[in-house]
């Protein structure tokens, strides 16, 4: 009998969020992280006013006048703005919290409630089931299309896009539409007139684009560069570029162009979106609005798609594994032998699927 009491007593200890008139948010005793973003971490909290209905609580603690403090406000103007255009398949903020000062008088921290994905992150999923099919990748990735155009109208450019951010809000089965959603606007920016200075490399190097790494500018296709990266992370199951340290030298001298291998079939559609997302030249990218109009999304079934592209025998060569996006397969015998030599050259590591091309594709 006294240890129901205890485990009763327990159940009723609550730890809240902010204010308690406003929602009765809060936490049981132990908390549960459920994972950390650009400047917060995340963990599980309740509402007292739908019975213990589940939600996530971000904690941001920052410094008065850090960058930390400008990037949460900035979140929840544009969470805000999101919320009153309707843009789909974006997290939805449901409260925030006002600044709370800590005990050492320097830092003080927000609370910004979301709802509760109780899916994966498309991260996970990558680790778990890719590489995906074809018909997948179109079910996973048309929302987060929606999602984008409804952004991108609004002049509101993620700079972060990546599958950490990207959850699911149930869990995914193969075969069936889904519904995921957008985290993380902590470095999301809007800009005026379609473009934005640089100023600063925000966002994470393996997703970023060659503009982005330049600190050139930010703009739209900023994000449908690292949506060709995700796209070419789902088919292949890696990145196109591993040594990230090198890929910021090279792309802020000459931009690579990325190859693919020919370790499965990939249809010319899909070729087309990949090709032209991870273009050098922003311009030349496809827009998210572009894309749900492509044939690649609008099939239904991969038999409504054209014959795939990349189907020779592996010959044994070199040049039979690869495929620079332009369509061309290069020589890499040099590279090949140099990297013999030196298995720390930059250009080419023998235990990696695919080659840097330091070579600069104009297109």
């Amino acid at each position: 009998m006294e240890k129901e009491k205890e485990k009763k007593k327990k159940k009723k200890e609550k730890i809240y969020i902010g204010e308690k008139d406003k929602g009765y948010y809060y936490y049981e005793e132990e908390k549960t992280m459920l994972g950390k973003g650009s400047f917060g971490v995340v963990f599980t909290c309740y509402n007292e006013n739908r019975k213990g209905e589940m939600y996530a609580a971000k904690e941001v603690i920052t410094d008065n006048g850090s960058d930390a403090e400008t990037y949460l406000e900035s979140e929840i103007k544009i969470l805000d703005r999101i919320s009153e255009l309707e843009i789909p398949n974006v997290i939805k903020k449901v409260h925030a919290t006002s600044p709370k000062a800590l005990p050492d008088g320097k830092k003080s921290m927000r609370t910004i409630i979301f709802e509760m994905c109780s899916g994966k992150s498309l991260e996970r999923l990558i680790e778990e089931s890719a590489p995906f099919s074809e018909e997948d990748i179109c079910y996973i990735l048309r929302p987060l299309l929606k999602c984008l155009k409804g952004l991108h109208n609004d002049k509101i450019v993620h700079r972060d896009l990546k599958p950490a951010n990207i959850l699911f809000k149930k869990e995914w089965s193969s075969g069936n539409p889904t519904e995921l959603r957008l985290t993380d606007f902590g470095v999301a920016t809007k800009i005026a007139r379609g473009l934005s200075d640089g100023m600063s490399a925000v966002g994470t190097m393996a997703y970023m684009a060659p503009e982005q790494i330049q600190m050139l500018s930010y703009q739209p296709a900023t994000d449908m560069y690292a949506f060709g990266v995700i796209l070419y992370q789902m088919l292949f199951r890696f990145l196109p570029f591993a040594d990230q340290t090198a890929v910021r030298t090279w792309f802020q001298k000459n931009p690579p162009c990325v190859v693919m291998p020919r370790c499965r079939p990939v249809s010319v559609e899909c070729f087309d979106v990949l090709q032209s997302c991870m273009r050098i030249d922003p311009s030349c990218r496809y827009s998210a609005k572009q894309l749900l109009k492509h044939r690649f999304f609008k099939a239904k079934r991969e038999k409504d798609w054209s014959l795939h592209m990349f189907e020779e025998v592996f010959d044994g060569s070199l040049n039979s594994l690869f495929y620079r996006l332009d369509g061309v397969a290069p020589d890499y015998s040099e590279m090949w032998e140099h990297s013999k030599e030196e298995d720390e050259d930059p250009i080419f590591k023998s235990n990696e699927r695919f080659v840097y091309n330091a070579q600069h594709d104009s297109n």
